[in-house]
C-alpha cells in the first residue's frame, strides 16, 4: 500500500513550481543535485523505519567526523576550504558547517533530555556527542548555527511550560517565562554584538528582497530570479539613498539569507504559503519513539537555521532537509493499493533512473568546471559562469558571450566592471560609463568602479569630468584601505597635480 502524506503533496506542488515557473532555464550540468535530493527523499519515504534509523546514525557519525576535522583544522594539521577562514570542515565556509552541526545538536539535546535520570554508558555517549557537536558549532563562529542548536533547548522549555500549565502551576509558568525572556534577550544581544555589521548587512538584503517580492507578489520572478535581479535592486536602492547608513555594509550578495523570503521572491506568496504550511503541519506529526521526536526537533532547527542562512543552496544540507522531511510521519491524506510485486519493482526502477541520470549529470558538471567548450551544458549555471567570467585563460572569442550570460544570471559589481572594461576597449564609452556607474551603485563602498570611471573620462578626453570626479574619489573613504586603493588614489593625485600646474 502506498501512503500519500500531506508533505508529499505540498512538496510536489512546490517542486513543480520550481521547474515550471522559471526566470532562468534549467541548468543541465547541475541537474544531478536535484536528482540526488529527490532520491534521498524517495528513499526516506520508501524504506522501512529501521533503515531510516540506521541512516540517522550515519548522519550523526558524519557530524562527529566534521567535528574531528574542525579540531584538525584548529590545530593547523589540515587546511580549510576557504582562504579567509581557518575552520570550514568539509564545507565551503563556516556558515553551513555551523548550521549542519547545530541541526544535529538540537536533535541530540532532545535525546539527552529524554534519557535524563538514566545513568548508563549509552547516556554518557550521547552527552559526549552533544558536547562535541556544540563545540563544533561554537568553533565555526556561526550565529545561525547556534540558533539552530538552541532550538533543542527551546523545545524542552516549551514542553516544561505545557507540563506546568497542565499542573495548574501558573505562578511558576510566569516566573520561568520571564526568566526565559531575559535569557533570550541577552543571547540575542550577544549574538548581534558578535558581528553587528554582518547582522545589519543581512537586514539590507532582506529589505531589498522584500522589494523584489512586492513587485511580483503573486507569481514571483521564477526560479533563478532572485540572483538575476537582487544586485540591480541593491544598486537602485543606493542610487535613491546615496547617504544610507547601509553603504559601508553593502557588498556583492549571492544569497538572500532567508529561505522563506527566497521562495517568496521567486514563487510569490503561494510559494511562501506552501512552505509555511509544511512547517505548520510538522506540529501535527505523529511521534512514535525518541528517534522520530529527535528528527522533528532537528527539522525545526533546520527551519530556524534557514531563516538566517542559505541551506537550500548547499546540496548536502538540502539533502539533509529531504531526509528529515521524508522521515517524519506527517498526516496521511489518502492511500493507493498497489500489489507488492509492482510496488517493489517500481521502487527499483525509479531508484535506477534517478541514480543513472544523477551520475550522468554529475559527470557533465565536473567536466564543465574545466572545459569551457561545454558552454551549452553550463550556460545557465551561475557558479560556473561566474568562475569563467573571472578567468583570464578563457579564449577571447568566448569572453564576451560568457560575460553577457553571467550578467543575466548573477550580476554584481565585478561583472559590471568587466563589462565596462570590455566596452571601453571597443570604444563604446557610453555603455561603459553605464556599467561603471551601475557597478558603483551596487557596492558604493568600493573604489574600483569609481576609479574606472575616472580612467574612462581620461580615455574620452573629458578632462574636466576626470578632474571633478578625481577630486570626489580622493575625498571618498572606502570600506577597505588596501595597497590597490592607495595606488589608485596616488595615480589620481599625480594627475591632479599636473592639472593644477597647467592651470
Amino acid at each position: 500500500m502506498l501512503i500519500i502524506c500531506i508533505q508529499d503533496i505540498m512538496l510536489g506542488i512546490l517542486v513543480a513550481m520550481i521547474f515550471m515557473h522559471r526566470y532562468v532555464p534549467v541548468d543541465i550540468s547541475s541537474l544531478w543535485q536535484y536528482l540526488l535530493v529527490g532520491m534521498v527523499y524517495f528513499l526516506a519515504r520508501s524504506v522501512p523505519v529501521y533503515v531510516r534509523k540506521y541512516a540517522s546514525f550515519v548522519i550523526l557519525c558524519w557530524g562527529v567526523c566534521e567535528v574531528i576535522i574542525v579540531l584538525l583544522q584548529e590545530w593547523h594539521w589540515i587546511s580549510s576550504n576557504h582562504s579567509w577562514f581557518d575552520i570550514t570542515g568539509t564545507f565551503g565556509n563556516p556558515g553551513p558547517l555551523g548550521g549542519f552541526l547545530g541541526i544535529l545538536c538540537a536533535g541530540v539535546i532532545n535525546v539527552i533530555y529524554r534519557r535524563r535520570g538514566i545513568n548508563d554508558n549509552r547516556t554518557r555517549v550521547w552527552v559526549l556527542i552533544g558536547v562535541l557537536l556544540m563545540y563544533g558549532v561554537i568553533a565555526s563562529g556561526s550565529r545561525s548555527g547556534l540558533l539552530a542548536a538552541f532550538t533543542g533547548i527551546v523545545v524542552i522549555f516549551i514542553r516544561r511550560i505545557v507540563y506546568l500549565i497542565q499542573e495548574n502551576r501558573i505562578k511558576r509558568v510566569v516566573v520561568e517565562c520571564f526568566s526565559a525572556l531575559m535569557i533570550l534577550s541577552t543571547v540575542s544581544v550577544i549574538l548581534y554584538c558578535l558581528k553587528p555589521d554582518s547582522a545589519d548587512g543581512r537586514l539590507l538584503v532582506w529589505l531589498n528582497t522584500l522589494r523584489l517580492i512586492s513587485d511580483y507578489p503573486v507569481f514571483g520572478w521564477g526560479t533563478g530570479g532572485w540572483a538575476a535581479n537582487y544586485m540591480l535592486y541593491q544598486a537602485d536602492f543606493f542610487a535613491t539613498h546615496p547617504h544610507s547608513h547601509f553603504i559601508m555594509l553593502a557588498d556583492n550578495v549571492a544569497y538572500p539569507y532567508n529561505e522563506i523570503l527566497h521562495i517568496g521572491a521567486e514563487h510569490g506568496l503561494p510559494g511562501m504559503a506552501l512552505f509555511i504550511w509544511i512547517i505548520i503541519e510538522s506540529f501535527r506529526v505523529r511521534l512514535s519513539d525518541c528517534r522520530s521526536e529527535s528528527l522533528l526537533v532537528s527539522f525545526w532547527a533546520f527551519i530556524v537555521f534557514s531563516l538566517f542562512s542559505y541551506p537550500f543552496d548547499i546540496v548536502s544540507l538540502l539533502a539533509l532537509f529531504a531526509f528529515l522531511v521524508g522521515s517524519l510521519e506527517f498526516r496521511p491524506v489518502f492511500y493507493i493499493r498497489i500489489p507488492r510485486l509492482i510496488h517493489k519493482a517500481s521502487f527499483f526502477i525509479v531508484l535506477t533512473i534517478l541514480s543513472g541520470l544523477s551520475v550522468h549529470s554529475y559527470g557533465l558538471y565536473k567536466k564543465a568546471w574545466h572545459d569551457p567548450k561545454l558552454l551549452p551544458y553550463f550556460q545557465y549555471n551561475p557558479d560556473i559562469m561566474y568562475m569563467y567570467s573571472q578567468m583570464e585563460t578563457v579564449p577571447d572569442s568566448m569572453r564576451s558571450d560568457i560575460l553577457d550570460r553571467t550578467s543575466l544570471l548573477c550580476p554584481d559589481s565585478e561583472i559590471y566592471c568587466l563589462l565596462g572594461d570590455e566596452n571601453m576597449e571597443k570604444g563604446n564609452f557610453d555603455k561603459s560609463e553605464t556599467y561603471y556607474r551601475k557597478a558603483s551603485d551596487m557596492v558604493p563602498s568600493r573604489i574600483a568602479p569609481r576609479y574606472k570611471l575616472f580612467r574612462l573620462y581620461l580615455s574620452k578626453g573629458d578632462t574636466l569630468s576626470a578632474v571633478s570626479y578625481g577630486r570626489k574619489i580622493l575625498s571618498f573613504k572606502p570600506k577597505v584601505e588596501s595597497t590597490i586603493t592607495l595606488r589608485m588614489k596616488g595615480e589620481i593625485k599625480s594627475f591632479l597635480r599636473k592639472w593644477d600646474v597647467k592651470e
